[in-house]
């Protein structure tokens, strides 16, 4: 059993014990807890339970479902289920769509806990198309999809990720160069979507723009692919962008309410996260 340490403690770090029963009660909890939940268990103010969540979520014991939720990282096959079961199911009509309107190959790729993974792919239909796996592991640094979704993590997730993965040169176009990987990633972050101009394969052209919660956290991507060649003008590909990024706000919509009715239809018992 553990010891009853409280404030009377001279040595207790009153900090420590909130992250410490936060984790315990994220433990109990069967479902991902909202964050006024866990204001309401520790008692603090929505900034400083927002900051210890954060800490932890940045250290790895704690992550984000895309409802916006909190959960303790056993809890996470329940998201990785989602992201490789529900995300494309609920993409999978408006990937279709847009395969249809492009003619071209569209991919979607979920974050993981260090690294980024294709989880739907519709192919073009075209003899010469981009093609890609489900189950593929991105490069973080060297693919639109990877890109799209690193761009928009915190500073210190961003480098887990590539640090994780590597920076590698795929092609005599691929961004090796810290710095420049940096401003890359500044201009996705001000331009909103990300492209692979034959920087992960050569004679490939990619466009992705990422998929956040309604925290405002990205957990994914949307891409269309094409060899270069089929490279749309300036005005076209702006038109393009547009409409992939309508189509990942669809998806975004669709998963989080399918989300929200597999849990409505979880029979388990309610958690209880009280001290």
């Amino acid at each position: 059993m553990k010891k009853n340490t409280t404030k009377n403690e001279p040595y207790a770090s009153q900090a420590v014990l909130r992250a410490l029963r936060l984790l315990e009660a994220l433990n109990r909890a069967v479902d991902p807890q909202p964050l006024q939940t866990l204001c309401d268990l520790l008692k603090l103010p929505k900034a400083s339970a927002f900051r210890l969540v954060r800490t932890l979520e940045e250290a790895g014991y704690v992550v984000k479902d895309p409802a916006g939720g909190y959960c303790s990282v056993a809890q996470q096959g329940l998201q990785h289920s989602c992201y490789r079961t529900l995300l494309p199911e609920a993409a999978g009509a408006t990937m279709l769509g847009l395969r249809r309107r492009f003619r071209e190959t569209v991919s979607l790729a979920a974050l993981f806990d260090n690294h980024i993974e294709v989880v739907e792919v519709f192919e073009s239909p075209e003899f010469i198309r981009m093609s890609n796996t489900v189950g593929r592991i991105l490069p973080p640094h060297a693919s639109s999809l990877g890109k799209a979704i690193t761009a928009f993590q915190t500073e210190q997730r961003r480098e887990r990720l590539v640090r994780s993965y590597g920076i590698y040169g795929y092609t005599s176009k691929t961004i090796t160069d810290e710095p420049e990987l940096q401003r890359e990633f500044d201009k996705i972050l001000s331009q909103g979507h990300a492209l692979d101009a034959e920087e992960n394969v050569e004679h490939g052209y990619c466009i992705g723009v990422p998929l956040r919660d309604t925290a405002g956290a990205t957990f994914a991507a949307l891409s269309v692919s094409m060899p270069i060649s089929r490279r749309r003008s300036d005005k076209e590909q702006k038109r393009m962008i547009v409409e992939i990024t309508e189509a990942a706000a669809e998806i975004v919509k669709t998963f989080g309410a399918a989300v929200e009715s597999e849990r409505h239809l979880d029979r388990r018992p309610e958690p209880s996260i009280s001290r």
